[in-house]
């Protein structure tokens, strides 16, 4: 259940709306912020430590928890700290000029 909700929910979320904010926003989806990746990774780091670590070691349980848990929030507050200055301002006008 962790592992669907983690996988599904979570990351599709992250992938939402780091995409959406930069279509939304005018810029470019195949540039994202550098960012991106770490947040992504951290989601990844999340999946490994709620739901593979307890499996292999279960002695160590409140570790893995509080790992994902940190994990989750620093992905989260580093979507925020890249993307709010973006969102925040007005919509980038993006004038695509024709040639010939």
């Amino acid at each position: 259940m962790h592992g669907l909700a983690i996988s599904g929910v979570g990351m599709m979320t992250l992938a939402m709306m780091t995409r959406v904010s930069l279509g939304h926003t005018g810029r470019s989806i195949h540039q994202p912020p550098k960012t991106v990746s770490v947040m992504y990774g951290l989601m990844v780091l999340v999946f490994i430590s709620r739901v593979l670590l307890p499996l292999v070691d279960m002695s160590h349980y409140l570790i893995w928890i509080m790992m994902a848990q940190s994990a989750w929030i620093a992905c989260f507050v580093l979507f925020c700290i890249s993307y709010l200055p973006m969102l925040a301002r007005p919509r980038l006008m993006v004038y695509l000029v024709k040639a010939g």
